[in-house]
């Protein structure tokens, strides 16, 4: 995927990418941003942990991570979109479906 580096890339919820990405061996983009632990909310420890040493357990006093954040091209966001609508719209459709036959069987019922 030598031509992402030309093309605009996008965070999976739509943002522009405007940095520099890096890619995997397979050639995808991605970037590395840091995330703020989600136990002590990148403080590294707190004031409920002052009896075992103030450091958070989770992160270990680090505040957070590096983490991996793939990119796309609109293209592929627009695919990946498509297929989540039609997920979507066949679990409705199965939703109204059980409940038709919940309805039906109630029905008889009476």
């Amino acid at each position: 995927m030598a031509d992402a580096a030309n093309t605009e890339l996008y965070y999976r919820d739509g943002r522009l990418f405007t940095g520099k990405p890096q890619f995997t061996e397979k050639g995808k983009p991605y970037t590395m941003e840091f995330k703020a632990c989600g136990r002590c909310g990148g403080l590294g420890g707190g004031q409920q942990w002052a009896h075992t040493g103030w450091t958070c357990y989770q992160c270990g006093g680090t505040r957070g991570q590096n983490v991996d954040v793939k990119l796309y091209t609109a293209e592929k966001i627009a695919k990946m979109n498509a297929a989540n609508e039609k997920r979507q719209a066949a679990k409705e459709a199965e939703r109204a479906e059980r409940a038709k036959q919940l309805e039906n069987s109630r029905a008889a019922r009476r």
